[in-house]
């Protein structure tokens, strides 16, 4: 079942339904390793000459690489049986948006966590920016 990658809330969906499935493919699909290594490669302070394309591409590679094998050391995430909502939405920039989703747990406690969506030209998908914590407080 290929994801929905329309808004950034739909991607989101997507790549929850693919750790519930435990599928590896539409989880990597839902994600944008190269946005994440442009932005890490970006982030270093100083460095020597902004990032080639060959650089951010195997950057990428090893970031995808990394998310395959944390998944394979530590097994899906398990959204079954959350119920999981974005309950805002922040743009901050034309291709990068923040989401705050909020999750209820079987027992009613709730989560809330930050994560963000990038948007490239096969829609929007979900990145991890360097130094940013994902838990709201």
């Amino acid at each position: 079942m290929p994801g929905d990658f329309s808004t950034p809330e739909k991607a989101l969906a997507s790549l929850e339904d693919a750790y519930n499935r435990k599928d590896i493919v539409a989880a990597v699909a839902a994600k944008d390793f190269l946005f994440e290594a442009r932005e890490m490669l970006l982030s270093i302070k100083n460095p020597p000459v902004p990032p080639d394309e060959e650089t951010v591409k195997l950057t990428a590679e090893v970031l995808e690489l990394g998310f395959a094998k944390e998944i394979e050391r530590n097994g899906f995430p398990d959204f079954r049986n959350l119920r999981c909502r974005a309950i805002s939405e922040n743009p901050l920039r034309e291709d990068l948006v923040e989401i705050v989703e909020e999750c209820v747990f079987p027992d009613g406690g709730k989560s809330r966590e930050i994560l963000h969506a990038a948007r490239n030209t096969t829609g929007w998908h979900i990145v991890v920016l360097p130094g940013f914590s994902k838990q709201e407080s």
